[in-house]
């Protein structure tokens, strides 16, 4: 039997599988760096395809630490 079509356990994490996709840069946040749909249907679209665990792209704290201008940042919105 294949192995990474088996369960699998890391710590406390359970993955109904051992297929795991790696980060990968998409350049489709807007331009503060916040998420866009097209994010939660390409991630969405590999975890209904059997990806066990989708580890996201990079994400800069701000804006200088992006890759370019179309990499997700933590967006900060201020509450005072």
């Amino acid at each position: 039997m294949v192995k990474f079509l088996q369960p699998t356990q890391w710590g406390k994490l359970s993955l109904s599988n051992r297929i795991v996709m790696a980060p990968m840069c998409m350049y489709q946040a807007d331009a503060h760096g916040v998420i866009q749909p097209f994010h939660f249907a390409h991630y969405t679209a590999r975890a209904y395809g059997g990806v066990a665990m989708v580890i996201t792209e990079a994400t800069a704290v701000e804006a200088r630490g992006r890759i370019s201008d179309r990499d997700l940042g933590i967006y900060w919105v201020s509450c005072f």
